[in-house]
């Protein structure tokens, strides 16, 4: 934009867009920012200009000529880095300065674009669309359908993860329980004796080991005896056999985990990586109820540790690693204790093995090669190890096309913050199909197949309900309760329709209720809950074109809003809707004063609020006034009253 003289989103039109989009496709931010323009021009100025050269040579102690790529990035107006730099640059500049040890080595500038980031890149021009009026948002949405435009600029589709079916999801998980349930004892158990084993045969000097293979094939035979079975296949322990068995465990644990919360292989094992699960990434927040924090690495996107929420079974599972990582500490040294400051535990990686012997326990623990420790386990699951190559992520997909296709209304959004990714465009490949997919084997055939099998009888059940409650409402209306919004307006005139026959007046307050409630759902009216009330309307209507949402006549509940359904002739508000709306509403102002969030997104924050705040305050006197006018009818029922 600025390269074009364009300093306001306003002034851009869709001809620069389009352009953005052209040039972007071709070489990336190289050709859409023009980088051999704005470098060339650097070069020439340089090469003339000694003052300008002695700016641009490295400042560190390396004996490799460097380019001072911050004073190259304030030059060209352009991000820079040094592995982002040519290496044509990099020598014309050493031959200038008269240098000669320029590292070769250089990784050479990537120009190709990938379907997944032309989807960043076109999500993030759509949002620019989203920002108030006020900081000048961009005119229109450039990009209507990201996953589809992407798709076809690409001939060869991205790669992504095999879809896993609900079947070997099943399978796995079966296998994971049954390890940490049934199998775990018994391994933590012999496990145990061999380290003690291992201390005695350390500390007196022992000629041989002897006894520490008999403690594994004594510890195993006493579970065997005790419980009166042992591990499937198992009936002679040797370390050789204890060690294969912990790493399944170390596998099922990583399963549960991963199939829980979708995360990253790598954040979660960490081979050979600065991050993973570490001794006490798990802390219990509540003694009261079951709350407990898994502290996890995201290794895209936010790129730090972030605190997730857990059930149980991945605290059962963190706290088997832990046990085993107890086992796995140097011999003869009391047990690990929690840090009080947890960072300074994350050296200490959970997912790791060592051999039962004098020299395994010699050095610390190594690194868990998932690829090779995993095939025993899956082999036992009954599950394809292709699954699970280097660079899948079954788990993750899994995780994403079970939230998304398991219900018929998911939010995407929940999604992205539950994958803590940046990007929607981002979280689109997880369930979704790329380019060539056959039906057969796509998601949609994989997870929501059950779902169109039961969906009449589901709907069937919804009516039901969704009658039942909509009959408490009119019931509540009657009896006194202050219900806002101004749909109790069009339901008192119904009562007043119906106030004119001898038999209605005739019925308890309960029968009134249910002939209110028949006859709003002859005239197409129901109940569905949204966030801040209820929304009475349907397609089928008769007022639907009067909806705050309709547009031609057809309502879009999907739109549902405070601020859009404020004043609206199908909303209902009942107290407790009321009284949830000032939680979040306190939160927003917390938001408002957060200083650590950007403006932009602050003054967005405090638009909501205030919309919030006016939405509670006028709903408040509208629920008292329909209070009021439905009371003077009933008055009129007061025999009703006495008869109960």
């Amino acid at each position: 934009m600025i390269h074009n003289n364009i300093f306001k989103l306003t002034q851009l039109t869709k001809e620069d867009v389009d352009s953005l989009n052209r040039d972007w496709l071709i070489g990336g931010w190289w050709k859409a920012l023009d980088y051999k323009n704005a470098l060339e021009k650097v070069m020439t100025a340089a090469n003339s200009d000694t003052s300008v050269r002695e700016q641009l040579r490295g400042r560190n102690n390396s004996k490799f000529f460097t380019v001072n790529t911050e004073a190259l990035s304030f030059m060209t107006g352009l991000p820079l880095s040094a592995s982002y730099l040519p290496e044509i640059y990099a020598s014309l500049l050493a031959k200038m300065l008269g240098a000669e040890n320029l590292d070769v080595n250089r990784v050479p500038r990537e120009t190709k674009v990938t379907l997944t980031t032309y989807m960043r890149l076109m999500s993030t021009l759509n949002h620019f669309a989203s920002f108030p009026p006020e900081l000048g948002a961009l005119a229109y949405k450039p990009f209507l359908r990201p996953g589809k435009i992407a798709e076809k600029a690409f001939s060869t589709p991205a790669g992504r993860t095999k879809n896993i079916s609900i079947e070997n999801i099943t399978r796995v998980t079966n296998q994971a329980l049954l390890w940490l349930v049934e199998y775990k004892p018994i391994i933590l158990f012999v496990a145990a004796a061999v380290r003690d084993a291992l201390e005695i045969y350390i500390n007196t000097n022992a000629v041989s080991e002897r006894n520490v293979k008999l403690a594994a094939q004594n510890a195993y035979a006493y579970q065997l005896e005790v419980r009166g079975k042992g591990i499937a296949g198992i009936t002679r322990m040797t370390r050789t056999i204890l060690s294969k068995c912990i790493d399944a465990l170390q596998v099922a644990a990583y399963c549960l985990i991963a199939i829980n919360h979708g995360r990253r292989k790598n954040e979660l094992v960490g081979h050979n990586l600065p991050y993973g699960l570490y001794f006490g990434c798990l802390r219990e927040i509540s003694t009261i109820y079951e709350d407990w924090r898994v502290d996890i690495y995201v290794e895209k996107s936010c790129r730090s540790y972030v605190s997730f929420w857990c059930n149980d079974l991945v605290r059962q599972a963190i706290l088997t690693l832990e046990s085993i990582s107890q086992i796995f500490r140097t011999l003869n040294t009391s047990p690990k204790v929690y840090y009080d400051n947890p960072t300074d535990g994350r050296y200490d990686k959970l997912f790791c093995t060592r051999a039962f012997t004098k020299i395994g326990f010699s050095s610390p623990p190594e690194g868990f090669e998932f690829g090779n420790r995993a095939a025993w386990f899956f082999e036992l699951a009954e599950v394809d190890t292709d699954y699970f190559r280097e660079k899948t992520q079954p788990f993750r997909r899994a995780y994403a096309c079970l939230y998304m296709y398991r219900y018929d209304m998911p939010k995407p959004t929940a999604l992205q913050l539950a994958l803590r990714q940046d990007s929607a465009a981002v979280t689109e490949v997880y369930y979704t199909d790329a380019p060539g997919i056959s039906p057969a084997d796509g998601v949609q055939a994989v997870y929501a197949g059950g779902y169109d099998k039961d969906i009449i009888a589901l709907e069937q059940v919804m009516e039901e309900v969704r009658r039942e409650y909509f009959g408490d409402l009119v019931l509540r209306m009657l009896k006194g309760e202050a219900i806002g919004g101004n749909f109790p307006k069009l339901t008192f005139k119904l009562m007043q329709r119906l106030s004119k026959s001898v038999k209605f007046d005739e019925l308890e307050l309960a029968s009134k209720a249910d002939a209110i409630t028949t006859e709003l759902q002859r005239d197409g009216y129901s109940i569905s809950p949204k966030e801040h009330g209820g929304c009475c309307a349907t397609d089928a209507s008769k007022t639907s074109g009067r909806s705050n949402c309709a547009v031609n006549g057809k309502i879009h509940p999907e739109n549902a809003s405070p601020k859009t359904c404020d004043g609206c002739l199908h909303l209902l508000v009942t107290e407790a809707y009321r009284d949830g709306l000032e939680e979040p509403l306190l939160d927003m102002r917390r938001k408002e004063r957060d200083f650590k969030l950007p403006a932009a997104e602050r003054l967005r924050i405090k638009c909501d609020a205030d919309d919030l705040e006016a939405f509670i305050e006028a709903d408040k006197y509208v629920a008292v006034e329909n209070q009021r006018v439905i009371s003077k009818l009933t008055e009129k029922w007061s025999k009703i009253f006495f008869k109960k």
